[in-house]
């Protein structure tokens, strides 16, 4: 997957919580019980474009991805990780996703750091193209082929983390946990609408109702666009 959910998966898998102690003294945001300095190095800035004090290890890696965001982005991911609900859509636990902070954050590592945040996909989640007949294509860092079983019906309840997991062609929708079908368009969607922010892909999206992240359920099992859209 694009962007920030490279970032996510990452921050996550460390396992990093903002705001447990509160916010050192110099102004940045304590991430994981470790202060982070928010004051600016001499000279207003940083010096041979280094990443600024204030962001240097906020993510906890030093994997080219991390060193972009934390580099580029320091005042949307100071924010984030300074409030609660951003810095939980930031480590997986967020209560509203997408949240103001966080789209914000989201929009710089598109802009600033996308080549570095971007891993491999391996399979088309359309169409499921690339995956063997008993797997099914889904998100984790990138579009992977996950091994049986994945059988719940769309719309029906389904868990992201532990399972059940959706059938071929669909993914478990954070917040509302019910399988809703990818898509490139519309046109994939039946009486709903492809939405491209529940994944904040502008390739892929999840064929949700009008308004809302709820799921439609009269989507197509085939793809009418046949799965054209993103790079795979």
């Amino acid at each position: 997957m694009r962007g920030i959910y490279v970032l996510v998966t990452a921050v996550a898998a460390a396992g990093l919580a903002c705001g447990d102690s509160g916010s050192n003294t110099g102004g940045g945001s304590n991430v994981g019980g470790e202060g982070v300095g928010g004051g600016s190095p001499s000279g207003g800035g940083p010096s041979g474009g280094g990443t600024p004090s204030g962001c240097e290890g906020v993510l906890g890696s030093l994997d080219s991805c991390s060193v972009c965001v934390e580099t580029n982005c320091c005042p949307d991911l100071d924010a984030c990780v300074g409030d609660e609900n951003c810095n939980g859509c930031l480590t997986g636990d967020g209560d509203y996703c997408p949240d103001s902070l966080f789209e914000s954050l989201d929009a710089c590592v598109n802009a600033n750091c996308m080549s570095e945040c971007t891993a491999s996909n391996e399979c088309n989640p359309v169409n499921n193209e690339g995956c063997f007949s008993d797997e099914a294509c889904d998100l984790a860092d990138a579009f992977t082929c996950f091994p049986a079983p994945h059988d719940v019906p769309l719309c029906e309840d389904c868990g992201a983390a532990n399972g059940p997991w959706c059938s071929p062609g669909s993914t478990c929708v954070p917040e509302v946990n019910l399988c809703g079908r990818y898509c490139c368009a519309d046109t994939d969607c039946g009486t709903g609408v492809c939405n491209f922010d529940v994944y904040h892909d502008p390739n892929v999206g999840v064929c949700t109702v009008q308004l809302g992240i709820a799921p439609v359920c009269d989507a197509p099992a085939v793809s009418p666009s046949g799965g054209t859209c993103g790079d795979f």
